[in-house]
């Protein structure tokens, strides 16, 4: 649709998967805000040794990874089924986060039920405290206050999706901007710039 529309360059951030760029014939730049947790978890001293990166499921143990190396931390992933439509449910956690802050990395927050079985399961085996960050916040009205009552004790997003303040818990801070990232790609395109520059190649993880 948005190539018929007359598109010839898409700028996309954090796609749910990589593959989806194949789809295009024009060329896509695919941004990520996994550089822009890191900076901030590092900012408030989650960081080295006492930190374990988390997965929340297979698919993401790649970014889990390397969001675990920006961190100087560990990897832990999360054995997920889903019992039905909806509804997560974490059978097993891979890795050791007894004693750690154990921090889950995601794409995207729908209904959060898969970040909230997620914080049980960790505090369960031994995680001192959870935090999780998301790069779109798709949340229904009705899922701030089950996130708000969870073992969460923070959850970081970006404004790539607007959220009304009025609906926040508290465990939910001001979201980080994409602003710049959005700002400096766009510049590095029309000055014919390497857009993978700008994340140090981290974009080329999908």
């Amino acid at each position: 649709m948005l190539e018929v529309a007359g598109v010839d360059r898409v700028l996309t951030m954090d796609l749910h998967a990589g593959q989806i760029q194949g789809f295009f014939t024009v060329p896509v730049d695919h941004m990520t805000a996994l550089p822009l947790f890191a900076q901030y978890y590092r900012d408030k001293g989650l960081h080295g040794e006492k930190v374990v990166a988390v997965s929340p499921d297979a698919g993401r143990v790649k970014m889990a990874r390397r969001f675990g190396q920006m961190l100087e931390g560990d990897l832990a992933i999360m054995n997920k089924a889903r019992p039905e439509h909806d509804k997560a449910e974490v059978t097993e956690v891979i890795g050791d986060v007894q004693g750690k802050v154990a921090i889950m990395s995601d794409d995207i927050i729908v209904t959060g039920g898969t970040l909230i079985a997620g914080a049980q399961a960790l505090k369960d085996a031994g995680a001192t405290e959870v935090y999780a960050c998301a790069t779109h916040a798709l949340i229904p009205e009705n899922a701030f206050e089950k996130l708000g009552q969870s073992e969460l004790k923070e959850i970081a997003v970006t404004d790539t999706v607007p959220i009304n303040p009025l609906l926040r818990p508290d465990n939910f801070p001001e979201p980080l901007t994409v602003s710049i990232l959005l700002a400096d790609t766009i510049k590095n395109v029309f000055s014919d710039e390497s857009v993978s520059a700008i994340f140090a190649g981290e974009n080329q993880l999908f």
